[in-house]
């Protein structure tokens, strides 16, 4: 296979998805779709990728990719888009795979077989097929058994071939350089005045030319993405694939409808993932975890028996071994909450280091903060790490108690075993063991509720 040539044609306009860039540039699976359908192709052989005038950012990708490019200008039509690829391919001798940049799911394992049937069948073309519930306005393929004598367009199909169930996959492998000769035949009198590679087969066929078919069952494997639609389809059956693989690792997801995991995510066996949870990125999540609902997690790191609880966000960030956290906090910018350590409602923590058996169990903001081990942070805490102009740290030591409505302002350092009184606004450090008290001393005026009410007037 090392030795095989695959040919991506993307130069297509994708009018059918209603943006303003490629189709091809749109996001599935957190990347690129175009970038599916090369590391797929990569696979295969040696890549060629042919792109637009203006590709932008497609012939960028196809290169960071590994594909050669050739552009196709003007773009008119799939066999348009071939014939513009013979230089680039001249002195290759062989197979070649030619499939369109919109065909994601094709899996390795699948463009190899139908390169080993294309090869058993010894043919000029081989094109393949598949047959979905819907045939909708797919090209339509008459055929013998494995032998292709036609592909009718919908548009230009009567009743007969409209009732044909095979249709089109929008994937060739054909013999090269044989094929560029028939090629020039192929002409453009069509609606669109395009050069159409399915009309290669007719070509080749009146010229007594081996064309073959062959007809892939799991038609999902071969949807083409031409709009939002097809997209939130693909989107949904790769998700699929990999929960499913997780779920044969020994990770149990609860809903796959409803649960979002990526490609790239890590899980170990044991771990719980409960509905309505997106875990994105470069995520690992250890073994014996417990993720609740409507969690986002974002390449961060959880070590084994973590617990996140419901509507919590943890982005770029570190959970060690038996941590929890939530619900309705939010972790990020390299924050690293620590073994046993426990961090509850409403809280968040930014560039933050959380020690060993610590707490903060309610309302509370830690930024640029340095937690020790043993502390306990109450309700209502803020870390004020900013003053306008930059981000200041934090310094809390080991058993430290900082009592509930604490403002910590930057920077400062509450040393070992210091004690802050609720309502403190601390400004300057505290020294170890220390009771820091930073608040306006309580005046009580007896009966004073009563007097106000006989100065003033009724309404």
């Amino acid at each position: 296979m090392s030795d095989s040539h695959v040919l991506v044609l993307a130069a297509g306009r994708s009018t059918r998805m209603k943006s303003s860039r490629s189709k091809l540039l749109h996001l599935l699976r957190e990347k690129p779709l175009l970038r599916h359908t090369l590391e797929n192709a990569r696979q295969a052989g040696i890549v060629t990728c042919v792109v637009g005038r203006d590709a932008g950012g497609i012939a960028d990708l196809a290169s960071e990719c590994g594909a050669r490019i050739v552009v196709q200008d003007p773009p008119r039509g799939t066999g348009h888009a071939v014939m513009a690829a013979e230089e680039s391919l001249r002195g290759v001798r062989g197979d070649l795979l030619i499939l369109n940049g919109d065909v994601p799911l094709a899996t390795i394992d699948l463009l190899r077989a139908f390169m080993s049937f294309h090869q058993h069948e010894k043919a000029t073309l081989s094109v393949l097929g598949t047959r979905p519930p819907d045939a909708a306005a797919y090209g339509r393929m008459v055929r013998r058994g494995t032998r292709l004598m036609a592909i009718t367009e919908y548009l230009e199909a009567g009743d007969k071939a409209r009732a044909i169930q095979d249709v089109n996959a929008g994937i060739y492998c054909a013999r090269v350089p044989d094929i560029f000769p028939f090629l020039k035949k192929v002409g453009n009198r069509n609606e669109k005045g395009e050069y159409y590679l399915t009309d290669l087969v007719g070509v080749l066929n009146r010229a007594r030319r081996k064309v073959c078919c062959m007809i892939h069952p799991a038609w999902r494997e071969l949807l083409g993405v031409n709009d939002r639609a097809d997209l939130e389809e693909a989107e949904g059956i790769l998700n699929r694939r990999k929960i499913c693989d997780l779920q044969r690792e020994g990770v149990t997801v609860m809903s796959g409808a409803t649960t979002f995991v990526g490609d790239r995510v890590q899980i170990g066996p044991d771990s719980v993932i409960h509905p309505f949870c997106s875990i994105e990125g470069r995520t690992t999540i250890g073994s014996e975890c417990l993720i609740l609902p409507y969690s986002r997690i974002v390449d961060s790191s959880l070590a084994d028996r973590v617990i996140v609880n419901g509507s919590s966000q943890i982005v770029e960030s570190i959970i060690e071994d038996g941590a929890s956290v939530g619900p309705f906090c939010h972790l990020r910018g390299s924050t690293r909450v620590q073994s046993g350590s426990k961090v509850g409602n409403f809280v968040e923590m930014k560039k933050t280091s959380f020690g060993p058996a610590s707490k903060a169990m309610h309302l509370t903001y830690l930024g640029d903060a340095t937690v020790e081990e043993g502390v306990n942070v109450g309700a209502g805490t803020i870390t004020c790490n900013y003053d306008g102009v930059s981000k200041h740290p934090t310094h809390i030591g080991k058993g430290v108690f900082i009592g509930s409505g604490t403002e910590l302002v930057a920077p400062v350092e509450v040393s070992d075993g210091a004690y802050v009184a609720a309502g403190s606004t601390i400004t300057e450090n505290v020294p170890p063991g220390s009771l820091a008290i930073a608040r306006a001393r309580q005046t009580v005026k007896a009966g004073w509720a009563e007097k106000r009410k006989r100065r003033e007037p009724k309404r």
